[in-house]
């Protein structure tokens, strides 16, 4: 009984070391979708004109595949104008058909005042699913208009990665980005 105790035991714990192993530790980061699947947000105390598309108060795009052949999911921001201050929240659902080879979701923000990549967290309920909400940061008076470029990551371990270096990055240069813009 002893001896198969701690043959349990031992096999829980090597599960949750497995469990523990990230697989994208030694990936390289390839970006799965098209690199210009962007939106706009105003920045400041004048709306812009309103969108039919996507209605008076959201900025919205399809993400396209990297050769831009299949529409793969949609992203939103909401709202899509504000003044300083003003808390924006980011939607960025991946169809189904997709979902599973999507690791991680980043807003790469191309500002006036300042730029910065935002890493989205994942929907527990439903793996398509990335939020995040961010508060725009400037001078009270400030008048602006910012690019929120969606990016859709996939994990590809170095042997298998593509050569074009523009869409790579490595997990080692992921996290040493800075944040320029307060993430909520």
């Amino acid at each position: 009984m002893v001896d198969r105790i701690g043959r349990l035991s031992w096999l829980v714990l090597a599960g949750l070391w497995l469990g523990a192993c990230d697989k994208t530790e030694d990936s390289i980061w390839v970006q799965f979708n098209a690199t210009d699947d962007d939106m706009t947000v105003w920045v400041g105390d004048v709306p812009p004109e309103p969108s039919m598309a996507c209605g008076d108060e959201r900025s919205c795009t399809d993400l396209h595949s990297s050769i831009e052949g299949a529409v793969i999911g949609g992203a939103d921001v909401e709202p899509n104008w504000g003044p300083v201050g003003t808390v924006h929240s980011v939607l960025v659902v991946v169809e189904d058909e997709w979902e599973d080879l999507v690791d991680r979701v980043t807003i790469a923000i191309d500002s006036e005042r300042e730029s910065g990549e935002f890493e989205l967290d994942r929907d527990l309920a439903n793996p398509g699913a990335w939020g995040l909400s961010l508060e725009s940061m400037g001078q009270t008076d400030e008048v602006r208009v910012d690019a929120w470029v969606v990016r859709l990551w996939q994990a590809v371990p170095e042997s298998d990665a593509p050569t074009d270096a523009s869409s790579i990055t490595t997990e080692a240069s992921r996290r040493s980005g800075v944040v320029h813009v307060r993430a909520n």
